[in-house]
């Protein structure tokens, strides 16, 4: 299973135009989970994963880290980058 967590903040523009590239992955990858989370509100979680900039989308295929990148990209870019890990799936 494919799981991306996505780290943001309300007041972060690029994490806004993110948000719907993620609905639109998740809409057509519906067995992978998205999840959102805002470094604000959890900044536990963000030091945890050594959050330096928002938007940051952490990859984990089977509860395992595999990777993770800085910034929003395009949903082409998203499948990319994630089709890579699901090859090992």
């Amino acid at each position: 299973m494919i799981k991306l967590i996505k780290f943001g903040a309300k007041w972060c523009a690029p994490c806004k135009k993110y948000d719907p590239i993620l609905d639109k992955y998740q809409e057509n990858n519906p067995a992978d989970e998205v999840i959102r989370v805002d470094i604000d509100d959890s900044p536990e979680l963000a030091k945890r994963y050594n959050v330096q900039t928002v938007p940051y989308t952490v990859i984990y295929v089977n509860d395992d880290i595999v990777g993770g990148f800085k910034g929003a990209v395009t949903l082409r870019k998203l499948e990319e980058v994630v089709s890579q890990y699901r090859k090992g799936l």
